[in-house]
């Protein structure tokens, strides 16, 4: 195992043991049929425009194909829950999570209604003192409204600036891990 799967599986654990059964379950669902979703996203939207290779070279296509398909934020609001947004933000969170020390995490409080709850969303690995995050369908929506090609891939340079603080502290590893 490298040491990037080595942290990620490390939070992933301690990430769960903050999570409701709910949460628990949808993030277990996203993660157990990703690839195959993604696949089939593919096809079915991007087979003449991406090549599926989760660079953040390939995110100048994905970006080009919602600033086409949606001119207006209101658009893509209507759109939010279908399945070529759904399967946009697996891809580009699993480019995310690919390309940084990053991971997949979904929170599911009842009786709490905000902007990152019930919403797949990319945590940096590395101590809640650095914690930041990237929600990949608000990415999306943040390209619709601002129009920019190359947003997405500095967007998920969130994830590696809080790793590289964390790093820079001299806290990117936790001390009751054993390193590799």
């Amino acid at each position: 195992m490298s040491a990037k799967e080595i942290l990620t599986e490390y939070y992933r654990k301690q990430d769960r043991k903050h999570m409701n059964q709910q949460a628990r379950e949808f993030l277990d669902a996203w993660l157990s049929n990703m690839s195959s979703e993604i696949q089939h996203w593919c096809e079915r939207y991007m087979s003449e425009t991406l090549t599926p290779d989760y660079s953040f070279q390939s995110l100048e296509a994905l970006e080009r194909e919602i600033l086409a398909r949606y001119e207006t934020l209101e658009q893509f609001d209507a759109e939010r829950t279908g399945g070529f947004l759904v399967g946009a933000s697996r891809y580009y969170g699993e480019t995310v999570v690919r390309n940084t020390p990053g991971r997949w995490y979904y929170q599911d409080i009842p009786g709490r209604h905000d902007s990152i709850m019930r919403i797949p969303m990319i945590f940096p690995n590395t101590p809640s003192k650095y914690l930041d995050h990237v929600v990949p369908l608000h990415a999306l929506k943040l390209l619709v409204r601002d129009r920019e090609i190359g947003l997405l891939a500095d967007t998920a340079l969130i994830i590696q600036d809080a790793f590289d603080e964390a790093e820079s502290d001299g806290r990117a590893w936790p001390s009751n891990l054993p390193k590799p």
